[in-house]
């Protein structure tokens, strides 16, 4: 009796080792992104669950046109409203919803922000809408839990270029990574750049579009234009972010930011949604919108799609003034 009980210690100090070691391995060759980059989506993921809980008044979602378009650290500065900016770089639709069902297990917003630019066929070819890479970059460090496996068996079933393991087991994707690309300074610094996220999901832009923002026309919303058509899947879960919305009794808060390339169609058929379906819409490409924040593509923009620090700072107060006023979220003492 005794030999078997040394035995299956043993066994299960053994498997207590190797679970250990072999989630520090998973955790090593997965990529990172901390610095040295524009997109630090390690930072916005992991960080997310560095915030107190029940802390956050309102939640941002979207792709890169969302990480750059709002600051936190300004929203409270001028109206003591609490954010966080979950918005990743080419952040589908399917993504932000499954990031909104995560964020409600730790927080109670009483807004969701949702940039749409994404709601619109980006990368035609990809089911998801975005590619494999933008999405193993927004799934990879969010914590294990029913919404996490939730959201990997609804990937995995849209995708049938993904597989389930590669999320349960990432060695079988990341394995040759140190053959192929090499490692660099974020793969050793998870364990203390993980829980920080000063900018709470916000990554600054300091270039300016110049010449080329200089023709931009704000768009006139009472036009006659048509609506351009949201890509199905997209559309579908915009409607389920909308129903988890309704169903927890936040408000939420349609957006298109300043960029070049959103035209007026798209700014229409997210007005239209929002008409239909009882949300709110601001088009920050809008002409009474746009100039009541003096906006300038060419000076406030970085390229065509993403405003740069000076500009988001202007989307932001904009924004905040929205949220203090119509919907009353404003902690200021």
């Amino acid at each position: 009796m005794k030999k078997k009980m040394g035995f299956a210690a043993r066994v299960i100090g053994f498997l207590l080792i190797f679970t250990v070691c072999y989630h520090a391995y998973c955790r090593w060759i997965t990529p990172k992104f901390f610095t040295d980059t524009d997109w630090p989506t390690t930072t916005t993921c992991a960080g997310f669950y560095g915030l107190e809980k029940n802390s956050a008044d309102v939640i941002f979602l979207g792709s890169s046109h969302g990480v750059t378009s709002f600051i936190p650290q300004e929203l409270y500065n001028q109206y003591g409203i609490t954010s966080y900016n979950l918005s990743t770089d080419e952040q589908g639709v399917v993504t932000s919803y499954y990031w909104l069902k995560e964020a409600l297990r730790y927080q109670s917003p009483k807004a969701v922000v949702l940039e749409c630019y994404f709601c619109f066929p980006y990368y035609v070819d990809e089911p998801l809408n975005s590619d494999e890479t933008a999405t193993r970059k927004a799934f990879d460090f969010m914590k294990w839990s029913p919404v996490k496996a939730e959201a990997v068996r609804t990937i995995c079933e849209l995708d049938e270029n993904q597989d389930v393991w590669n999320y349960y087991l990432p060695h079988l994707r990341y394995h040759e990574r140190w053959l192929l690309e090499g490692f660099d300074r974020n793969d050793y610094t998870y364990r203390t750049m993980a829980g920080r996220s000063e900018l709470k999901g916000y990554s600054p832009l300091r270039f300016y579009l110049g010449e080329k923002g200089e023709g931009f026309e704000p768009h006139d919303m009472e036009s006659e234009a048509d609506c351009a058509e949201m890509a199905p899947l997209m559309r579908e879960y915009l409607d389920k972010i909308n129903e988890l919305c309704k169903e927890r009794g936040i408000s939420l808060i349609l957006t298109i930011t300043p960029a070049v390339s959103a035209n007026i169609e798209m700014c229409k058929a997210v007005q239209v949604y929002a008409e239909e379906n009882g949300c709110d819409f601001i088009s920050f490409n809008e002409q009474s919108v746009y100039r009541q924040m003096d906006y300038q593509m060419d000076k406030d923009n970085c390229d065509d799609g993403h405003p740069n620090l000076w500009g988001a700072v202007k989307i932001t107060d904009y924004m905040g003034a929205v949220l203090s006023g119509k919907f009353g979220i404003d902690n200021m003492k």
